[in-house]
C-alpha cells in the first residue's frame, strides 16, 4: 500500500529556496520526484533512523529529514538542504 508524501510547511520554504540557486535547479527537480516516488513505495528502506520517527536520508548533494507513520500510511518531509 502506498503512503501519502507530504512536505510541511518548513520544507516546502526550503525547496523554493533552494530552487533560486541555478546551479542545483535540475538536481532539486529531479531530487524532489525521486524523494516523492521512493518515500511514497518504501519509507523505511531509505534513509537512517533517528530518534522518535524521525529518519534522515542523504541523497546527495541533499539531505532530506522526515519521519512515518506507519498505521496511517503517511510521510511528512520535514527538511531539505544542501550538503556542501
Amino acid at each position: 500500500m502506498p503512503f501519502e508524501v507530504i512536505w510541511l510547511d518548513n520544507a516546502q520554504i526550503e525547496v523554493n529556496d533552494l530552487w533560486e540557486d541555478d546551479s542545483l535547479r535540475g538536481q532539486l527537480s529531479q531530487a524532489v520526484r525521486t524523494i516523492d516516488k521512493w518515500l511514497s513505495e518504501k519509507p523505511l528502506d531509505v534513509g537512517q533512523s533517528r530518534e522518535d520517527a524521525q529518519r534522515v536520508w542523504f541523497f546527495r548533494p541533499f539531505v532530506v529529514i522526515y519521519d512515518v507513520d506507519e498505521t496511517a500510511s503517511l510521510v511528512r518531509v520535514a527538511s531539505i538542504w544542501v550538503i556542501r
